[in-house]
């Protein structure tokens, strides 16, 4: 689940659709940082997410897992060099992602 969870992570960082399409179940719920960053379905993260974000992203520390689920720290870096930390949960069903929240903590 780590590998799928840290591809994704990548995958939407860089707006890189072929994995997010591959791992994403139909019904995925993607809960973003933002007001109204919040989409259902795979064809609404697909279309929200193309061409979006061209950031760098990695897991602080190692993220915590439990049955079909995973919490993580992560960190994003833009172009520019700015950092911003951000919480990550995301929720696995048949080994697809079902349900993702991004928070910062404030």
């Amino acid at each position: 689940m780590i590998e799928e969870a840290t591809e994704l992570l990548q995958a939407f960082a860089r707006s890189d659709l072929e994995p997010i399409g591959r791992l994403c179940a139909d019904d995925v719920l993607l809960v973003g940082t933002d007001k109204g960053e919040v989409w259902q379905g795979r064809s609404q993260v697909l279309d929200a997410f193309r061409g979006a974000f061209d950031l760098q992203v990695e897991w602080a520390a190692p993220p915590r897992l439990g049955p079909n689920w995973l919490y993580g720290e992560v960190v994003f870096t833009a172009g520019d060099g700015s950092i911003t930390r951000a919480r990550v949960t995301m929720v696995f069903r048949a080994q697809l992602l079902a349900h993702a929240h991004y928070s910062v903590a404030v």
